[in-house]
């Protein structure tokens, strides 16, 4: 379940800073704003991701161990919380491309060497001061920004959806398990 709420809680900021950077862009924040846009625009190069924790039910499904569980109603549950899981990172495992093509897009913007210098020796984003300006002029490539931009939005809200989902049938699990054995 950690690790699960940590990819929802990892997503639900990496929707609040497209949001953030849309609106920037979007109402031309460019002289005030610059280095928050090359904060948010770089930080949201990096895509998440969800290492799922089911050792338990895998032990159970390929040790056989399922067919000791006499409550076909737990069976079908857990089966049914596996299978949504493998949907999850199914999903998630998409997202690369999302982020992929969001890159390719902010090339035509954005300067290499400050995105460059905004990775630390840890691989963290740090916030720099006095980014060169993007190149705002070229309105078709500002566009495909945006467009990639919202695309990663949708995909990110699918993500978050499905993920959301899935805790509440982890936690429909726990509870229709432990009211069933006490």
């Amino acid at each position: 379940q950690k690790n699960l709420l940590n990819y929802i809680e990892q997503q639900t900021l990496r929707s609040n800073r497209i949001d953030s950077l849309f609106t920037l862009i979007d109402q031309k924040e460019f002289d005030t704003q610059n280095d928050a846009i090359y904060f948010l625009a770089r930080v949201l190069s990096r895509y998440g991701n969800y290492v799922p924790t089911d050792g338990t039910i895998s032990q159970l499904k390929f040790g056989g161990n399922l067919r000791l569980i006499k409550n076909n109603e737990i069976v079908a549950n857990i089966l049914d919380y596996d299978n949504n899981n493998k949907v999850l990172v199914q999903f998630i495992g998409t997202s690369f491309q999302d982020v992929l093509n969001y890159r390719i897009a902010s090339e035509n913007l954005f300067d290499a060497g400050c995105f460059y210098k905004m990775t630390d020796i840890s691989n963290e984003i740090l916030r720099l001061k006095n980014c060169p300006p993007a190149k705002w002029s070229n309105r078709e490539h500002v566009n495909m920004f945006l467009m990639r931009l919202q695309y990663m939005k949708g995909a990110n809200l699918r993500y978050l959806n499905l993920a959301n989902e899935l805790l509440k049938k982890e936690r429909d699990l726990k509870r229709f398990i432990v009211k069933h054995y006490q």
